[in-house]
Formats: structure tokens, C-alpha cells, sequence
């Protein structure tokens, strides 16, 4: 849900380096629990701190406004684009004739 909040230009390198991350990740965690041994409460512990901080990242993490243009809100959509814009100190690139609609197919 995130690319699409990612700026056009990057998308492309930001997406790979998530899809990088996962196996990294992976042989970081195969390595540390090598390491650790028989202390493996440790990365439990470690793990769930990571997951509380993510649950509170996505709590206040903006709705997606695909989603909310697939359920009808447009008016909705067009909150969550300004919150984004104000966010990024950037002028929405729309004027009151715009309409935010959804590509047939996607």
C-alpha cells in the first residue's frame, strides 16, 4: 500500500530496496541467532519491540487513497492527498475541476 505515497521518480529503487531487505533481513536474523546461541529470548524480545513499533506507525499511518477512491469516498481521497501535500510543504497540483478517479484495469 505504500507505493503508491512514494514520489513516481524513486519508486522503482525504493521498491527494490524493500524487496532487498527481506532476504538481508532473513540472513541477518540466521546470523544473530548463530550468534546468540542458546539466549534466543533475546530476538524474541527484540522482535516484539520491532512489531510494537510498527503497530504504532500504521495506527497513525494515512489511508490509502485508492482504497478510499474503490469505496466511493473521492472526498476522503482528496483529504488524505492534501494531509500528504501539507506534509511534504508542497501545493496540491489539482484545481476544483480535477477529479480523482481510478485507472480501468487497475
Amino acid at each position: 500500500w505504500y507505493a503508491e505515497f512514494l514520489p513516481v521518480c524513486r519508486r522503482g529503487p525504493l521498491m527494490a530496496a524493500v524487496s532487498v531487505g527481506w532476504p538481508v533481513g532473513r540472513a541477518t536474523l540466521i546470523i544473530a541467532s548463530n550468534a546468540i546461541g542458546d539466549a534466543w529470548r533475546y530476538l524474541v524480545v527484540l522482535a516484539a519491540v520491532c512489531f510494537s513499533a510498527l503497530s504504532i506507525v500504521i495506527l497513525y499511518a494515512p489511508e490509502s487513497p485508492r482504497f478510499l477512491l474503490v469505496l466511493g469516498d473521492a472526498a476522503a481521497a482528496r483529504r488524505v492527498i492534501s494531509n500528504i501535500h501539507t506534509l511534504n510543504r508542497s501545493a496540491p497540483s489539482w484545481d476544483s475541476d480535477t477529479h480523482l478517479c481510478i485507472a480501468p484495469g487497475g
